[in-house]
């Protein structure tokens, strides 16, 4: 009689421990996993804010390049801007208007309306108010909301920083990686690996049909 092949293992399985030990090594990756995948949604989150909403609300999104407002917002964040017509402006105010000195435009708070019309502006994070006064049809929009830190790569591109994008994309590759430390069972250390059923021979099945053939009948 020619021997048999050893059957196939069943596949392991995975379950949760019954006060086996864990390898501590093991809870580190998976809570830097975890954080990965946090940091990745958030900044998802974040892209789609100043992305999407802009699209729904009608707002066009701005890259902020300086510091002039800050702690209110600064460099690298986004600013959500309603378009101007004919709505009231009061003072307190964020306004998207042309830039009196350069090219572009300028997002500084209304400090005063004055009595022929004219827009005082001053950045928050500015000691003095702007020298030179807007006129209302310079506005362009007015601010409603701040995305922070999304403007980057945009405010880089413009600026010719190519080191700073290679980093940020070599940082979400990363991030990419590590994340499914924190997602995939296989590399949580509160899960322990099942080790297989040995699967049972024929000839063991033969034996056990001899000793006892009433269980077969």
């Amino acid at each position: 009689m020619s021997p048999q092949p050893d059957p196939v293992p069943p596949p392991s399985t995975w379950a949760p421990p019954t006060g086996a030990p864990f390898i501590a090594g093991n809870v580190g990756r998976f809570f830097i996993g975890i954080v990965s995948t946090a940091v990745l949604i958030i900044a998802l989150l974040f892209a789609l804010a100043a992305t999407v909403m802009p699209r729904v609300a009608g707002w066009p999104a701005v890259s902020i390049n300086s510091e002039s407002m800050e702690p209110s917002f600064g460099a690298g964040d986004v600013l959500l801007v309603e378009p101007y017509g004919a709505q009231e402006l009061k003072p307190g105010s964020i306004l998207l208007f042309d830039d009196p000195v350069r090219p572009g435009f300028m997002s500084h708070r209304l400090l005063a309306i004055n009595v022929d019309g004219t827009l005082t502006t001053k950045g928050d994070a500015n000691d003095v108010a702007d020298s030179t006064r807007i006129d209302p049809g310079e506005v362009v929009g007015v601010g409603r909301l701040v995305v922070p830190l999304v403007g980057w790569p945009s405010v880089w591109l413009r600026a010719g920083h190519l080191v700073e994008l290679l980093i940020v994309a070599c940082a979400a590759l990363g991030l990419l990686w590590a994340a499914r430390w924190g997602v995939s069972a296989q590399f949580d250390p509160w899960l322990v690996l099942v080790p297989p059923t040995p699967a049972r021979r024929s000839d063991d099945l033969s034996d056990d049909t001899s000793r006892n053939p009433a269980c077969f009948s």
